[in-house]
Parts: structure tokens; C-alpha cells; sequence
């Protein structure tokens, strides 16, 4: 017997149950102001998404409909007495409904709770402690006050429904209405003519598309016209793309006629409903979820408009549609009921019933006939009796045991099915003859089920060599070696005492599932005995075998090794020889039968006997009573073989395949999900590590995937045990054929795909088959050397050489390991080789057959003979056309063995492709090399460049069956959502409109080509990592005129797919909605009309309006030269409107005149080129460089940390590249920062745009200082400044030292937050002199002198340094003065370790400062500027500077000016900076001179060839400095000029 440490593999290899993820489920939070619209986006975003509605109005209807309802009389009587519901009553309908399974399994909306302080507790309570299932998602209804007010004071409502209709509809509604009455009908004919147009225009637009899809055969209408779809999106206006228009919907007349305004909607009410909103108590809902939770929307649009927007924003977060439950469905039978038809008939009755369109059949789940429900309650499997209560699941038909579980199903079917179903409580008899193998079967089946593994031999082996014994162990010893001792056997009743211990002590050891009988019982008394103890088993298996089986006598003979003193163990029950065993026990098994017949108690149901395969044959005893299901399993089979067999009999919730009969083919989908080893055979694929195509008619299905078989015995092997053959599959090494007649650049493309695998980095062998031939003759021995060698001379080689010449190429290494590409020829092989080859079972992966003329070969032959051939003298050539015809010969010779090479290699090629499946591959190799290469490489991608996913199928579904696979919840969404994977590898975020499947996920793809792509390299886009949340940039571009602003943005919206605004195209679109009826289009016009500029609060009101709408949402905006001042940009931030980035672009003024100038030639042409006058451009430049652009800029860099300031003096194609990479890094920041947020990590926060004031406000437990610092150093190190080196952990934000201490606090957050030290109490603060002065009469510790220098050093009097005046720190109300601002930062970062010090009581004297105002002018002048000045005089004296047209004294005086300005150190940055450039300049005028000079001596001044490319330019600005022009720009505002 092999040990059981050999089956372990076996064990491995079955299919156990695994436990279903757990989906959770989001729950919708809807908070907002009355009136904006928040009931009606309840009520529809949860029909949209298949979630509970959990708003008061909802419940409340509820509620008095179900008379059932706990709720129902109380909220009946108070309605009757014309009370209003409760608040708590509400509140508790609303928690009882969360914790129901129906919104465990759906999700649900939570809406109408009001500002009360009770309502925001509980939505707070509910938002914290909700259940694991559930995600909380908050979305945040905005809208302004006064568009509110406005837009309830113009609703009407239905006095009967209660349905609310806005304003601009009940208007548009009564005119449509009145016209009709008028008999107007000029606006429907212009309707008519704008839709005959609009249909002209498809009607062009298709017969493009259909010439452009004449190939396109397998593209669906519906991909046709989403394509169309998006064509037509991509090819609009973005302005017309902003635009939404309502569309309102005409309301019947008897509906008008009885709509009233109520009360409440007067902008009165309106108001003081929004005044009593508490915005602070509002707002610590929102503190309760993380940003990336909370989802904006704006309702100050068109109501219809709010629902997309929400499902838009949803889905970008991963929710919306992605969430969306799945409902069940209850299936009714035919009205006549199923009277005489087969469990299978019945099925497929249900699989097919009813279905709708483009809905797949439906399948049998994995349990069956047996109730999900029954087993969820009690944890027995129980098999219902009919098809009378039958639900569909996902594609699952389940079978429900009672009606009355049939709305437990549907209010939760995932709980019931969530826990794979199982056997439990199965009691196990394995019988069978000696040597068949009971022993290691029992102790697989015991490990897989959890069973207590009986076997009475072992257990008594085990109590006799035992000596420690207690309780009732001891006594069943004492009572065996009694009998033993007084000749007898074992009595049976022990026995059995025995077997009931055993199954105690295993249940103990967690095996407590049943049990399984080894070989036991033997007699029919030890039968009844086990029966009346109650131990009768529920299965029977036998395992039968032959007396003069070999294989099964070799299993006894136990050979010890010689000097061990082994002996092998005499069991107590058997002690007989073999034959005697055997006779015994077929003698003994109809008795053991019938004995439990007798005893055991008639069964509550009776059970069909399970249908085995081949020798496994299930049958019943006489007596039909007996509750024991029997089986015979052929015992000769492999040890995995027999467990499958054994688990087929008492699982019925084991996988089994089955053979799909030939009429069963023809009705198989078009795209059969195949299983894992694809359309290759498995059983070669797994025995013998080779690629084997599966033959079309021998198809078996298995857990709902088809497979594939080469031959019948493969077939049978399959069935008997088919997860041997799906579990681990692995790829063997590549082996590809390359065949072709002598000419056809056969060799030539094989060393070229060896070339490219090893480029590729893939170790594949190159072979040549003349070679393999001529080593296998070499290696053959002496004898028959000769012989071969002549056999392939004559080209008669025998058909077993060649096959077992391939045999060897696939059996040996290192071509086993690596695989291989073979080149053969014609001449090499023949039809019987082939016939061998194929028959042996082995097959290559591809085969690529260069297809060339005879003549083509002929002359390449030729061609490369004489080229190989040495080099000869010349001979004199002889008289005639001997030559001539010689070369005729050869050419003729050529085509001959060409011809015939290709009438064998045609055999060949029809061999293979009648005899096998192997994919051959015709390419035309009368062209070059580098085309038939390229065919080749693409004919080989799956086999070479993409064989890891050569096993993985996916494959295409049209549009509408994806969408109807993904409602249905048959498939689920993949993790890339909706984006293409193929687009995702290359770092960008695309849409995908066509689909594919690939395992249980549907993928989308941005086009065909990357969904080609997909399929036949699916692991490597199906193993990349799930993509971040997707973010749409905002960004605002801002400067001074003629910095390049708009050009800037459009050519970044342009490359990063954004939309362009800028403020007239914002004005526009506003002005285009005229449905849109809020103030802000009201005021516009108004101020339009009257000539006016548009005020700052209505462009702000429009700016928000418009990216706001759905299309600017989508892809993110870039806004032209707008905020342009501090008051709008804090505008924009009241109304929500936060730009990711704000890019200021930096010009000098003269660069700015430059391009002033360019342009106003430019626009002289047009009229108006007053636009660029200098002076207008001028004063625009002054203004926003001193009065606006510090302030704007200063707002955005301390409020959100968003400003970057670029330099516009470069290229456009510079400045866009700046732009777009620090918008694509901003990108990345804040994926980066939601994927953390979103798993509860830390976060950096540098660059996401959090307000930097609430930042301040929730900044974590170490306050300013590092918590990397203090945890693992206990030193206070201050925090950073800026975001740059901060994280949020916990809704907590932290400052850390720098890079490694955020990588330290990033990587482990806990360690730092949840560490038990914590701050000292008092913490030391930097004081100034003035804070002293006001400190007065506190004195300094110390005496002044500085803790740090004496503390840290060896406390001689060289160590009391006095303090600095102005480097003073208070810790524990107590001051310190240091000598440096290094020891201030070192006492900073441990004060502990410095306040107990002492002076000495000798002290150094101390060195009395001098008032610098006290000392000569001399001594002044040297003590403060003296070294400036002396560094200008040394720079002058270096420099020696001439300006031209001045002299040598007053270039020195000015140029010593300069410097003095650009250094003083003491002027603002931005004016030394100013200087700086001035001086630079100065300095290049002055080389001028040197530059002509040195350009005059070498003679370069009079040819142009010949001068210095510089020197026209330079000569030329050195004409200009004489003519007296301005030299030098002014400064700002000084208006003078050098």
C-alpha cells in the first residue's frame, strides 16, 4: 500500500467548497435644504439602483397599506385624528428598515430626516455604527438660497397625486395647450423640419458608418450605434455640449386644471425654513464619512438633471450601477403542472421559460433539488420533492422547500446561499476485500469532510501497545485481554463500545461531521449490533475486486528490510490468509445487508440510488426498506480514481461531468464557456504536459464550463475523474513548426524567431530537423549506423525513426524545459512519419507552412549555392552555349526537387490537417523576409509572445447581452468598472463601449482593437491592478495680459481632454438656457440689455452653473484667465468651486511690450488694434502685478496649497508640457490620497487641495510636532511647514520632519497614533524681545546665558556663553536665552533635558554691548554697510565696466548702483530680484564693446559667411544705445526709465 503522505495530492485536488465573498452593500444618505428636489431623487435613485426608499412619506404609505405592519395602528390612528407620525415613530420605521435582511441584500436610500437635533443625532448613530455589509455614501444636495426660494415659489403640485411640477414646465406645458386650442401649429412644423433635418443628417451619418463597417461582420447593431453615439458626441461643440436644456414633458390637461400652490412654497416660508437650518450641526454629519464618500451635486438646474448627475458621480466613486443588487424571481410551472416528466425535462423547462431578451438560459444552482432555506436554519440538507416552489438567482434556478420561504428568498437570497451547501452528519460504511484500499480511502474521505475515520484493527492494535489508560479506555482493554487470555475473540458488544469511543474522541478533534466505518463491520452479528446501537450507515460502498487480480495481491506482500527486525502487525480480527479473507468477506456481505435490514428503522423518504459510470454500479437489497444507499467501485483503479468514484456516491453536491450528446452539440451557445485548459485536451494536456486540440464531437461539461477531448479513452478518463485534470493546469514550453521546401526562407525564419524569443527573454531552443536526424544516427549503434545513414540518403527512411526522433525532442532536455521551433523540410519526413507522430499523441502548438512557388525556390536555391561556393580562378570560358546550358540544368534540376518537395510536403499538411486538430498556418513566402516574418510573429503572438494566457478564454458579447449578464448579476462587473483595461496599462483612464467575458466579469474596451487585444493576451490585462478613482481636474489659468494664457489653456484642454471655458463662453452658455429659470440667467440678461458689465456675483453664479453640468463633470475644466482677484476667487470658494490647480503665469514687462507690439502690427488689419496698444496693455500689467496678483495668489497658496507659478516666457509647446505634467502629477496625488482614504491608510496630503483652516482644525494628537520624531526619538520635533510633509490618518491630519518620517508614518500608521506617549504638558514656545519686555518683571533663567552651550558641554566657564537677546523660549513658565539658533532648536526638541541646571557661583564677566546709532560716522559706515560696499568696489574693479556712450567713471558709478540695490538685503525679494536682472543686463552691455572689438581685430565685420551669428544683433543694439532710446525698463510704477 503506497503511505498516505504520496495521496496528499489526491486530498489537494478536490473540489472543496470555498465560502462566497460577501458583497457589501452602499447605503445612500440624501441630505439637503427643503425643497431642493431631495424626495424625488430618493425615490428614483432607488428604483434606478434596486435599493429600499427609507423616506418618512415612503414608510408612512407603507405602513397603512400592510395591515400587517407593526406600525399600522398607530400610524393609522394618529393620520385619522389629523395628527402628523412622530418623529421617533419615523426614526425607529427607518432603523428597523436598515437592519432588515431586504436592505442587507439591496442597500437602501435614506431621505427626509430633518435638521432637528434628535434627526441629526440618529443620522450621525447610523452613519457610525453601521453594519459591515453596508457602506455609507452621503450625497450632498447644494443649491443657493435664492434659487430655491425661486424655483418653490414657481412649483405647482398635484392636489391628488402630490407629485410637484416646476414652474418653467407648468408654463411651457399651458402654452403647448393653448396653442393647440388656437390651432397654432407653426412650432410643430418646425419641429417637423427640424427633425426631418436632424434625420437627414443620421440618415448621411449611417451610410458612413456603413462604409465604414462593410467589414465589420461581427460588430452588433447596438456596439454600431453606440460607436455612432459617441462619434457624434466627440464631434460637438464643447459649447453645445454644456448646454442642458429641459426638455419638459407636456402635462395633460385634467392634470393642469388641478394643480394649486401651497403655502409653504412662498419665498416667505421658503425662507424661514432655510434660516432654521443649524449649519454647524449639518455639518458634523459630513465629519462622519471620508471626503471621498461624499458626493455634491447641484440642484439648481433642471430637476431631470439631478438623478444622471447622481449615478455619474456615483459610479466614478465605484457605486451607482456597479452596487446594484440583482433581484430574484419566482418561476411558475405550466398550468397543468408536470405530470409524468423527469426532474431533467422539468429543468429545462425552467431554463428556457419565460426568458427575456438576450437573457442566457438558465442552470440549476449547485444544490439542486435541496432547500438553501432549510439548510440556513437547521444545517441539514433536505431534498424537496417537486418543483412547486422554484427561484431564479442570478442565473441559478433554486428549488424552496415551503411557499411561505419563498419572501425569505427574495428579501435576502445571499444569506441563504452565501455558505456553500455541504453534507453533514454522513455516516459512512467502506467495505471491500483485503488489500482493495479501504484504509486510505477512509482516512481521504474522513480529512475531506471532517468525518471520524473508524477502524476497529488499528484502534485495538493502538489499546494493546498503550499502557496509560483511563476510564472507559482502560475497562474495554481490560475486557479484550480477558478474551484474549482465555482463548477466545473479542465479544461483539466491545467491539461496538469501541467504535462509539472512537467517534467521541474524534468529534473532540473537531471531526464531528459523521463518521466512516473501515472495513467494518465483517459479520452480520457485529451489523445488528452496530444497528441496534444506532449506528446504521447512510451510504455503503464496497470496493470490489478480483482473487487473481495482481495488482491487488502484490499490495499485501510486505518485504521488510533485512537487520530491521520488522515484523508486521497480526491484527486481532484478521489473522487469515489472503484467499480465506477474500471467500470470507464476499460470503459475509449479503448477510451484513440484511442484517441491517432487519434492525434498522424504516426511512422517513426513500432516496434514488445514484447513477455511477463504467464499473461503478449503484444497487439495492432485496428489502427496499433498508436506508442505505449501496455502491460497487472497482477497487483496481488509481487511488484518485476510487475517492472520486466514493464522493460522487454520498455528495450530491459534487460537480459531476457529463458527456454532451452529438444532438446536444448543435445547440450549444455560440461562444461555450470553456473551462481551463480551453480547446485542448486535458488528459494529455496533464499526463503527458503537451497541447493537444480537443476533437468537436467529444465535448464534456463540467461545472458549467464545456471541455474539450482528443479521443474516447481521454473521454472516459475524464469523466471518471475530471477534477484531476482541471486543478493547477499548467502551460507547457512552447513547440512550434516551421515547414517549407529548400528555398523558402525556412531557416532564415526560424533563426529569426529564435532571434525575437530571446529579445523577447524567452529561452527557446532553434532546431533543424536534418540535424535531430543526423544525432540520432550518430547515438544509434554501430551496427545500424550504416543502415540509417543509407536509409536517409535514399530518402527511405523508416516511419518509426522520424516519430521517435520527435518523440525525443519533446521527451528530452532541454527542450522539454524550454521548448523548441523546428525547421523541416519536405525531404525529412514523410506521410507515415506524420501518420506515427500524430497517433503517438503528441502534437506541436502551431504549424506554420511557408507556401513559395517552385520557381521562387528554384532560384533562391541557386542563389545561395553559388554564393556558399569557394572561390576558383577563372577558367577561360569555351566556345558556344555550354555554359548556358549547363545553368539551364541546374535551374531545371531545381524546379524538379522543388516540385516534388512540395507534392510531399502537401501529404504531410493533409495528414496532419485529417488526422489532427493542430492549427496550421498558410503564409506566402514569395516576398522578403521582413513580411514573412512579421505574418509569422503575428500568426505566433498567442503561442509565443502572449502563452501565459494561451489557456484564458474570453470572448465577445454584443452590448445589450453584457448589459442584460450584468442586471441579471449572472456576470459582475470586472474591477476596472467601465474603464478599458488596455487603455489602463498604458497609464490612461478610457471609457470602454465594447464588452468581452472572461471568467465570471465582463471587461470593457475603448475599441476593437484593444478588445482583439485583450483576448488573446487576457492575463496581462486582467492581472493589472484595479484602477484609482478617476479625477476630473479643475484648473484655473490666471496673468497678466500677453502672458499666453489662453493659448496655455486650450492646448492643455486640448491634451488632457478637458473642457475649455473661459468667461464670454461661460456668459453664452448661460444665456443659451433659457429654460434654465434661476436668477442668474434673469440678471445677466438684464444687466446685458442694458449695456452693462455683468456683476461679479452673477458671473460668479454662472461659473458655477456651468461646471456644474454634467459634461464638465465628466471630464474636468480649464478656466481662461479667471478668478482675477482675491474677492472672486473667495467667491467662487463660498460657492463650492475649488480649482485643483491655479497656474499664475509669470512675464516681465518688457517681454510683455515685446509681444504687445507683435500683436498690434498683427491686428492693423482688423480694425482694432487700439486691443494692444502699449500704454492699455501697460496699465493692465501694473495692475495686476501690484494689486492683484499678490493678494489672488496669497489666498489660493495659504487657503488650499494649489498655486504654482510658471514662467511664460517660454515656448508654447514648453509652457503647455509644465502645465499638462503638473495637472497629470496633481492627478496622481489625489488618486494616490483617495485609494489610501478609501482602504483607511494614511495619506499624504500635499497637493490635494484640503483647506488648510480645516486642516488646522482637525490636526491629530501631537499638534504641530512629529510623531515619528517624538515615538522614536523623545525629541519634539516641529512639523514641516506647508502640506508637503503631512498625513491624514482617521480623518486626523499630522505634520512630519521630512521625507523619511512621512515614508516611516505612512507605512505604519497605528504605531504612532494609537503609541501611549504622548505630549509633555508643557510645550516650549519661541518668545521675542517684545513678548519678554510685556513678560516683565520675569527674568531670564540662567542668569541669560544659554542652557544649551553649558548643559551639552563640560561646565567650565568656557561653556557660560551669555544668550542672544532675541533667541528666547518660555518652557514651564520659564525663559531661556541661547548663544545660537542651533542650541535654541536643540533645547526646542528636548527641553527636559536642560531645566535643572545650576551655575556655578563663579561666573565669567560678561561683555556689554555697544549702541551701534552711538558710534562715529566711521565706525557706523563699518558696521553696517561696509562689507557691501567693499564687495561692489571689488565687483567694479573685476568687471571694469564700459557702457556704451558713457564714460568709464559714470559706468562704474552706475553699475556699483546696481549692485548695491540687487544685494540689499534689507529690500523685499521681489525688488532685489528686479535689480538682479537689471544688473545682468547692464553687465551684457558692457561686454558689448569687448564683443566688436575682438569681432574687428579677427577681421569677421565684413563677410557674412564669416561674421559670429551674434554679431548683427548685438551691432544692432549697440547702435540703438547711442541713438538715446530708453535702455533700461522702468520700474514698476516709477515710470523712469536709466
Amino acid at each position: 500500500m503506497p503511505e498516505i503522505s504520496e495521496l496528499s495530492g489526491p486530498l489537494v485536488a478536490l473540489p472543496l467548497p470555498s465560502v462566497q465573498r460577501e458583497v457589501k452593500r452602499p447605503c445612500y444618505f440624501i441630505v439637503g435644504k427643503p425643497g431642493c428636489g431631495t424626495r424625488e431623487l430618493a425615490q428614483k435613485l432607488a428604483q434606478e439602483l434596486n435599493a429600499l426608499c427609507l423616506s418618512p412619506d415612503v414608510l408612512v404609505a407603507q405602513a397603512v397599506e400592510d395591515a400587517s405592519s407593526k406600525w399600522h395602528e398607530s400610524i393609522v390612528s394618529s393620520l385619522t385624528q389629523g395628527d402628523a407620525v412622530e418623529p421617533s415613530v419615523v426614526r425607529d420605521m427607518i432603523e428597523d428598515a436598515v437592519s432588515s435582511d431586504a436592505a442587507a441584500f439591496q442597500g437602501y436610500v435614506v431621505e427626509g430626516l430633518s435638521t432637528s437635533s434628535d434627526d441629526l443625532t440618529f443620522m450621525i448613530r447610523l452613519l457610525e455604527n453601521h453594519p459591515a455589509h453596508h457602506k455609507p455614501i452621503l450625497l450632498n444636495v447644494t443649491i443657493p438660497d435664492e434659487d430655491l426660494m425661486r424655483n418653490c415659489a414657481a412649483q405647482w403640485i398635484d392636489s391628488e397625486t402630490g407629485i410637484v411640477y416646476p414652474g418653467a414646465q407648468v408654463v411651457l406645458s399651458r402654452k403647448r395647450w393653448a396653442e393647440k386650442k388656437d390651432g397654432s401649429d407653426e412650432e410643430d412644423e418646425d419641429d417637423e423640419n427640424g427633425d426631418e433635418k436632424s434625420e437627414a443628417e443620421d440618415q448621411e451619418s449611417d451610410e458612413e458608418e456603413e462604409e465604414e463597417d462593410e467589414n465589420a461582420s461581427d460588430e452588433d447593431e447596438d456596439e454600431r450605434q453606440e460607436r455612432k453615439k459617441r462619434k457624434r458626441g466627440a464631434d460637438m461643440p464643447t459649447t453645445e455640449l454644456l448646454i442642458k436644456k429641459a426638455e419638459w414633458k407636456t402635462i395633460p390637461m385634467d392634470v393642469l386644471e388641478r394643480l394649486i400652490k401651497r403655502p409653504e412654497d412662498s419665498p416667505e416660508n421658503t425662507a424661514k425654513r432655510l434660516s432654521s437650518m443649524p449649519a454647524e450641526e449639518v455639518n458634523k454629519v459630513f465629519d462622519k464619512v471620508s471626503p471621498y464618500q461624499i458626493v455634491s451635486l447641484d440642484a439648481s438646474g433642471p430637476s431631470d438633471e439631478l438623478l444622471p448627475a447622481a449615478l455619474e458621480k456615483l459610479s466614478e466613486i465605484g457605486y451607482g450601477v456597479y452596487t446594484k443588487a440583482s433581484l430574484p424571481k419566482v418561476l411558475k410551472g405550466p398550468d397543468g403542472g408536470f405530470r409524468g416528466a423527469s426532474d431533467n425535462d422539468i429543468v429545462r423547462y425552467f431554463a428556457t421559460s419565460n426568458l427575456d431578451s438576450y437573457e442566457p438560459a438558465r442552470t440549476l444552482s449547485v444544490w439542486g433539488k435541496h432547500c438553501p432555506i432549510t439548510f440556513h436554519k437547521n444545517g441539514r440538507v433536505h431534498e424537496c420533492d417537486t418543483f412547486e416552489n422554484v427561484v431564479v438567482f442570478k442565473g441559478k434556478i433554486y428549488v424552496i422547500a415551503k411557499e411561505e420561504y419563498i419572501p425569505l428568498f427574495l428579501a435576502n437570497p445571499e444569506k441563504y446561499i452565501a455558505t456553500p451547501p455541504s453534507m453533514t452528519n454522513l455516516k459512512i460504511c467502506l467495505l471491500g476485500g483485503p488489500n482493495t484500499g479501504k484504509t486510505t480511502q477512509s482516512d481521504l474521505i474522513a480529512n475531506a469532510y471532517r468525518l471520524a475515520h473508524v477502524n476497529p484493527d488499528a484502534e485495538l492494535e493502538r489499546l494493546l501497545l498503550e499502557g496509560d489508560l483511563q476510564g472507559d479506555w482502560r475497562s474495554i482493554k481490560d475486557r479484550i485481554l480477558m478474551a484474549c487470555r482465555s482463548g477466545g475473540t473479542v465479544p461483539v458488544d466491545v467491539e461496538i463500545e469501541l467504535v462509539q469511543l472512537v467517534i467521541e474522541r474524534e468529534a473532540t478533534n473537531g471531526k464531528s461531521n459523521g463518521w466512516v466505518l473501515d472495513g467494518y463491520p465483517r459479520t452480520a452479528e457485529q451489523a445488528k449490533s452496530l444497528a441496534v446501537a444506532g449506528l446504521v450507515p447512510d451510504h455503503v460502498v464496497t470496493l470490489q475486486s478480483d482473487i487473481n487480480s495482481e495488482s491487488i495481491r502484490t499490495r499485501e506482500r510486505i518485504t521488510p528490510e533485512a537487520g530491521s527486525g520488522y515484523t508486521p502487525a497480526i491484527s486481532v480480527l484478521e489473522g487469515r490468509y489472503f484467499s480465506d479473507l477474500y471467500d470470507g468477506f464476499q460470503s459475509n456481505y449479503k448477510q451484513i445487508l440484511s442484517a441491517w435490514t432487519e434492525v434498522a428503522p424504516k426511512p422517513e423518504q426513500s432516496e434514488e440510488a445514484v447513477d455511477g459510470e463504467g464499473s461503478e454500479q449503484e444497487h439495492q437489497d432485496a428489502d427496499d426498506s433498508i436506508r442505505a444507499k449501496t455502491a460497487d467501485i472497482d477497487a483496481e483503479k488509481t487511488v484518485q480514481s476510487v475517492l472520486s468514484s466514493i464522493m460522487a456516491v454520498v455528495d450530491p453536491f459534487l460537480s459531476k461531468s457529463e458527456i454532451v450528446p452529438p444532438k446536444a452539440l448543435a445547440d450549444m451557445p455560440p461562444n461555450p464557456p470553456l473551462g481551463a485548459t480551453r480547446s485542448y485536451c486535458p488528459v494529455i494536456l496533464r499526463n503527458r504536459q503537451v497541447l493537444v486540440p480537443g476533437a468537436p464531437n467529444m465535448v464534456v461539461q463540467y461545472q458549467s464550463q464545456y471541455y474539450y477531448l482528443s479521443s474516447v479513452e481521454a473521454q472516459a478518463t475524464f469523466v471518471s475523474e475530471p477534477q484531476t485534470f482541471v486543478r493547477d493546469v499548467r502551460i507547457p514550453p512552447p513547440r512550434i513548426l516551421i515547414v517549407g521546401i529548400q528555398g523558402s526562407g525556412r531557416r532564415s525564419l526560424v533563426e529569426k524567431l529564435g532571434q525575437h524569443a530571446k529579445e523577447s527573454k524567452r529561452e527557446i531552443q532553434v532546431v533543424h530537423f536534418e540535424q535531430l536526424l543526423q544525432d540520432y544516427i550518430d547515438r544509434a549503434p554501430v551496427e545500424l549506423r550504416e543502415e540509417l545513414e543509407t536509409a536517409l540518403k535514399e530518402d527511405t527512411p523508416s516511419p518509426e525513426m522520424g516519430a521517435e526522433v520527435l518523440r525525443n525532442l519533446f521527451e528530452s532536455e532541454p527542450y522539454k524545459t524550454t521548448g523548441f521551433i523546428l525547421s523541416l523540410t519536405p525531404g525529412t519526413t514523410s506521410k507515415a512519419e506524420t501518420e506515427a507522430f500524430i497517433q503517438s499523441g503528441l502534437a506541436f502548438d502551431a504549424v506554420i507552412h511557408l507556401s513559395v512557388d517552385p520557381e521562387t525556390a528554384a532560384i533562391r536555391k541557386i542563389k545561395n549555392q553559388r554564393k556558399n561556393q569557394p572561390p576558383t580562378a577563372q577558367a577561360p570560358q569555351p566556345e558556344g552555349n555550354d555554359e548556358d546550358g549547363r545553368e539551364d540544368d541546374e535551374f531545371d534540376n531545381a524546379i524538379s526537387l522543388a516540385e516534388r518537395q512540395q507534392t510531399r510536403l502537401s501529404d504531410t499538411l493533409t495528414t496532419v490537417s485529417s488526422q489532427s486538430t493542430m492549427p496550421v498556418f498558410e503564409i506566402d513566402a514569395n516576398r522578403p523576409l521582413r513580411p514573412i516574418f512579421a505574418q509569422a510573429k503575428e500568426k505566433l503572438r498567442p503561442y509565443l509572445d502572449f502563452r501565459e494566457s494561451l489557456l484564458s478564454f474570453a470572448y465577445k458579447v454584443t452590448i445589450k447581452e453584457a448589459e442584460k449578464l450584468l442586471e441579471l448579476g449572472v456576470k459582475d462587473y470586472s474591477p476596472f468598472l467601465r474603464y478599458c483595461p488596455v487603455s489602463l496599462s498604458a497609464g490612461v483612464q478610457t471609457a470602454g463601449m465594447l464588452p468581452a467575458v472572461y471568467g465570471n466579469q465582463v471587461y470593457w474596451f475603448k475599441d476593437k482593437a484593444a478588445r482583439e487585444l485583450f483576448i488573446i493576451n487576457t492575463q496581462t490585462y486582467a492581472s493589472l491592478p484595479a484602477p484609482s478613482l478617476p479625477v476630473h481636474p479643475t484648473v484655473c489659468i490666471i496673468g497678466p495680459p500677453k502672458a499666453g494664457k489662453t493659448t496655455a489653456a486650450k492646448a492643455a484642454a486640448k491634451d488632457l481632454g478637458l473642457v475649455y471655458l473661459d468667461i464670454p463662453k461661460i456668459l453664452q452658455t448661460v444665456l443659451n438656457s433659457e429654460e434654465i429659470t434661476n436668477r442668474t440667467y434673469q440678471r445677466l440678461k438684464v444687466a446685458l440689455e442694458a449695456g452693462q458689465e455683468a456683476p461679479d456675483d452673477v458671473v460668479l453664479d454662472a461659473v458655477r452653473v456651468v461646471t456644474a453640468q454634467i459634461e464638465g463633470q465628466r471630464k474636468g475644466w480649464v478656466l481662461d484667465g479667471w478668478p482675477s482677484t482675491k474677492s472672486q476667487a473667495e467667491g467662487l470658494q463660498r460657492l463650492g468651486v475649488i480649482p485643483h490647480v491655479v497656474f499664475s503665469l509669470e512675464i516681465d514687462e518688457l517681454a510683455v511690450i515685446a509681444r504687445c507690439a507683435e500683436d498690434y502690427i498683427g491686428t492693423l488689419s482688423t480694425g482694432q488694434p487700439e486691443l494692444n496698444a502699449v500704454d492699455l496693455v501697460e496699465a493692465q500689467y501694473q495692475q495686476f502685478f501690484l494689486s492683484e496678483s499678490p493678494a489672488l495668489q496669497s489666498f489660493y497658496a495659504t487657503t488650499y496649497d494649489n498655486m504654482q507659478a510658471v514662467a511664460a516666457n517660454m515656448s508654447k509647446w514648453s509652457l503647455k508640457t509644465t502645465i499638462c505634467q503638473t495637472i497629470r502629477q496633481s492627478i496622481k496625488r489625489r488618486q494616490e490620497y483617495h485609494d489610501a482614504v478609501s482602504q483607511s491608510a494614511a495619506a499624504p496630503v500635499n497637493g490635494v487641495g484640503i483647506n488648510l483652516i480645516d486642516m488646522e482644525k482637525r490636526i491629530g494628537k501631537f499638534g504641530d510636532y512629529c510623531p515619528v520624531s517624538f515615538v522614536e526619538k523623545e525629541a519634539l520635533v516641529a512639523g514641516a511647514l506647508g502640506t508637503k510633509w503631512m498625513a491624514e490618518y482617521q480623518r486626523l491630519f499630522y505634520r512630519l520632519a521630512g521625507e523619511a518620517e512621512l515614508a516611516a508614518f505612512l507605512s505604519n500608521p497605528t504605531r504612532y497614533v494609537n503609541s501611549t506617549v504622548s505630549l509633555p504638558p508643557h510645550l516650549p514656545l519661541k518668545k521675542t524681545a517684545t513678548d519678554v519686555k510685556e513678560m516683565f518683571p520675569k527674568g531670564l533663567e540662567l542668569q541669560g546665558y544659554c542652557p544649551v552651550m553649558y548643559g551639552d558641554g563640560d561646565r567650565s566657564l568656557n561653556t557660560i556663553v551669555p544668550g542672544d537677546p532675541n533667541l528666547i523660549v518660555e518652557y514651564e513658565d520659564k525663559l531661556y536665552s541661547f548663544c545660537s539658533e542651533d542650541a535654541l532648536m536643540k533645547f526646542m526638541s528636548k527641553p527636559w533635558l536642560y531645566t535643572s541646571l545650576t551655575l556655578p557661583k563663579k561666573l565669567p564677566p560678561r561683555h556689554a554691548p555697544i549702541n551701534i546709532n552711538a558710534l562715529p560716522i566711521v565706525g557706523y559706515l563699518e558696521q553696517t554697510v561696509a562689507t557691501i560696499i567693499t564687495d561692489g568696489l571689488h565687483e567694479v574693479g573685476k568687471l571694469k565696466p564700459k557702457y556704451p556712450f558713457k564714460s568709464a567713471e559714470e559706468s562704474a558709478v552706475e553699475y556699483l548702483a546696481l549692485y548695491l540695490k540687487a544685494h540689499n538685503k534689507k529690500a523685499p525679494t521681489w525688488l532685489r530680484e528686479s535689480y538682479s536682472k537689471r544688473l545682468t543686463q547692464y553687465r551684457a552691455r558692457c561686454e558689448l564693446i569687448e564683443f566688436l572689438h575682438d569681432a574687428a581685430v579677427t577681421k569677421k565685420t565684413v563677410d557674412a559667411p564669416q561674421r559670429d551669428k551674434d554679431f548683427d544683433a548685438r551691432m544692432s543694439e549697440f547702435i540703438e544705445l547711442g541713438t538715446g532710446r530708453r535702455v533700461l525698463p522702468p520700474l514698476r510704477g516709477s515710470g523712469k526709465a536709466m
